[in-house]
C-alpha cells in the first residue's frame, strides 16, 4: 500500500470516530445526564459536557421551595426554563444537607418526563429529564417539570436545592447549548417554644407558688420546671437556681422586672426552649 495512502487513511479514521462518538454521547445524555451535573459542591455542570454553554439569555427557575421545611411534609417541586431560539430542554436536580448529604426523598410523579437516580444514603439522589422530557420541537419556553420532595423526618438543617438545566438548540451536538444552574435553600422550622417563662409549675401563671417550685427543687429534690427546665430560668441567666426564685419574688411583691424571655436558644438538649413571659 502506498505510503500516501496510508497517511491518508490514519488521517481520516480518527475523524470518523469523531463523527460517530459525538452524536452518540450527546445522545446519550439526552436520555438523561450523569449524576453529579447540578452545580452543588464538588461536582460538576451540564457545561462539563457541552461546549461554548455559558449562559445565555434565558431563565431557570426552582419553585415550590417551603419558606421552611416541615418534618415529613411532602413538597411539588417545578422546574422551569426558558430561553430564545433553542428548542430541547434539559434538567438536573438535587438537595442536600450542611455535611453534602442527602437530604429528604424525591418522588417521580411524571415518569414520561423525569426519572429518579435513587442512591444509597449519604450519596445524594438526582432527578433528571428523560428523552422524552427533553420536549423536543419546543421553540424557546418555558418548559417544565414537577416532582415531589419530602423533607426529613427531623431537623438536618438548612437544606439547599442545586439545579442545572440545558436550554439546547437541537442539533445532536454538545455545541450551541447554554447550560443555566441555580440553587436555593430551606432552613428547618423554627424550634417552638413551650410553657411560660418563670411558670415553673405550669399552671399559666407567674406567682409565689413558681418560686415554691424551684425551691423545692433547687434544696429538696423536687420536680425540674414544666413543661421545659427553660421555664423556671426567671432571670434568663441560663440556670436555675434560687436566685430564679428570689426574682419571681421580687417581680410578685415588690414590683421588680418580669421574668422575660429564659435565655432563648441556650437549652439546647434540655427540652427546647420556654415561650416568653409577656405582662
Amino acid at each position: 500500500m502506498p505510503i500516501a495512502l496510508v497517511r491518508k487513511i490514519i488521517f481520516v479514521l480518527p475523524l470518523l470516530a469523531t463523527a460517530f462518538f459525538v452524536p452518540q454521547f450527546i445522545n446519550a445524555f439526552s436520555s438523561g445526564p450523569p449524576d453529579g451535573k447540578t452545580g452543588a459542591p464538588g461536582e460538576g455542570l451540564c457545561s462539563d459536557c457541552h461546549l461554548n454553554s455559558s449562559g445565555g439569555d434565558g431563565s431557570l427557575s426552582l419553585s415550590g421551595v417551603p419558606a421552611e421545611y416541615n418534618f415529613d411534609q411532602t413538597y411539588t417541586l417545578t422546574v422551569t426554563i426558558e430561553d430564545p431560539d433553542q428548542q430541547r430542554w434539559g434538567f438536573e436536580i438535587t438537595a442536600s444537607d450542611p455535611l453534602n448529604n442527602a437530604a429528604g426523598v424525591f418522588t417521580i410523579t411524571d415518569a414520561v418526563n423525569t426519572q429518579l437516580s435513587d442512591n444509597a444514603a449519604p450519596l445524594k439522589d438526582y432527578v433528571k429529564h428523560t428523552s422524552t422530557g427533553t420536549m423536543l420541537g419546543v421553540q424557546d419556553g418555558p418548559v417544565s417539570w414537577n416532582l415531589d420532595w419530602t423533607a426529613p423526618s427531623s431537623d438536618v438543617g438548612q437544606i439547599t436545592f442545586y439545579l442545572a438545566g440545558n436550554g439546547a438548540n437541537g442539533n445532536f451536538l454538545n455545541s450551541g447549548d447554554f447550560i443555566y444552574s441555580t440553587s436555593v435553600s430551606a432552613p428547618p422550622p423554627a424550634q417552638q417554644c413551650l410553657g411560660i417563662c418563670g411558670d415553673a409549675n405550669n399552671d399559666e401563671l407567674v406567682n409565689v407558688s413558681d418560686a415554691v417550685w424551684i425551691i423545692n427543687f433547687v434544696f429538696v429534690g423536687g420536680q425540674p420546671p414544666q413543661p421545659v427546665f427553660a421555664c423556671g430560668d426567671a432571670n434568663a441567666d441560663a440556670s436555675v437556681n434560687v436566685s430564679d426564685a428570689v426574682w419571681i419574688i421580687n417581680f410578685v411583691f415588690v414590683g421588680g422586672a418580669p421574668p422575660g424571655s429564659c435565655s432563648p436558644g441556650s437549652w439546647e438538649g434540655q427540652g427546647g426552649d420556654c415561650c416568653e413571659f409577656t405582662v
